[in-house]
């Protein structure tokens, strides 16, 4: 099977109505339609075997992950998702993988109405690339900038899941004994998360600023500080955690995960207080939970706060993740 067959086999479908595609999967490039008034996002994210995943992960799962923490991305910024690029690269083409991960991608493309309009695919050490683009009204994007003093900050979901999963299976990878039943019940939190596009497109304009947690809340509020030359303060207590989390470690340790592990998919925000209850609202309509967390502030860094006691110091080494530190 070349390059072609791969294409036409297990990437190439009909149009959506809504993707604007005027030339799509098949030529040198693809020609989508501009929507009057709205401005396009485009994000792109890189995942590559050994580095962000194992070797013998489901390709259905990471295909379906590959989608979400792109629509992710443009949930941060409150656009709607319209299409997709795709640039894979495999050491062999192995059919039963390739058909895998392809319908994993489209089952979660499905879910948001995003066409796969173009990309390209080529022979290497195992990479999966894909860009997304997607439209927002002309000067509504949310960006990680616009936060101010006294602003409340948000955070969407549960924190610290898919860091503990994922130490689980580097635990069972190097021998150790782990709660199978635990791993495989609550696995989806790090191999399918959920994007949350419908509450990024529900509090533009009511968000200050917005970032996708995928770093780990320490470091993506951090992201919020530099580019809003601010600070925020973080009451720790207040955390969204799972609750199954408290029956297999200690209070520390999933305060750790929620701070520094990352791939949660969340959405961390800041709004004026006098607007706080329409989140409410938003978060009865949408079925999501939404819990305050901080205060914007200017100290022009985060700091952590436990029983109202500054205990930054103790969670001064928790940065997230990060390619070259």
């Amino acid at each position: 099977m070349d390059e072609f067959d791969l294409i036409q086999r297990y990437f190439k479908r009909p149009y959506r109505k809504n993707a604007k595609v005027e030339i799509g999967v098949g030529d040198d490039a693809a020609v989508l339609a501009a929507t009057p008034g709205r401005s396009l996002v485009v994000c792109a994210d890189t995942m590559v075997s050994g580095v962000h995943f194992f070797s013998d992960v489901s390709p259905y799962d990471l295909g379906y992950k590959l989608a979400m923490v792109n629509l992710s991305d443009l949930a941060a910024m409150g656009a709607n998702p319209v299409w997709a690029t795709l640039c894979l690269t495999l050491p062999t083409p192995d059919k039963t993988w390739i058909k895998s991960f392809s319908n994993g991608l489209y089952e979660a493309l499905d879910i948001h109405d995003v066409t796969l309009v173009g990309g390209d695919t080529t022979k290497g050490p195992m990479s999966l690339t894909l860009q997304m683009g997607g439209e927002v009204e002309s000067g509504q994007a949310i960006t990680r900038g616009g936060a101010n003093i006294g602003d409340l900050v948000w955070v969407s979901g549960e924190l610290g899941v898919a860091a503990y999963i994922l130490g689980l299976r580097i635990e069972q990878r190097e021998g150790g004994s782990v709660d199978t039943v635990q791993l495989g019940k609550l696995h989806n939190y790090l191999d399918r998360p959920e994007a949350r596009v419908e509450l990024g497109l529900a509090i533009s304009g009511v968000a200050s600023s917005c970032i996708d947690v995928s770093d780990g809340l320490l470091a993506d509020a951090s992201h919020i500080c530099d580019a809003s030359t601010v600070g925020i303060d973080l009451e720790l207590d207040c955390l969204p955690l799972h609750p199954s989390l408290a029956e297999h470690l200690e209070l520390d340790k999933i305060i750790n995960c929620a701070l520094s592990g990352g791939d949660d998919y969340e959405l961390l925000f800041t709004v004026d207080p006098y607007k706080q209850r329409t989140l409410f609202d938003i978060s009865a309509r949408l079925g999501i939970g939404l819990r305050k967390i901080g205060t914007v502030t200017n100290t022009g860094r985060v700091r952590c706060f436990r029983d109202s006691v500054d205990v930054s110091a103790k969670y001064a080494n928790n940065l997230g993740f990060s390619h070259f530190s």
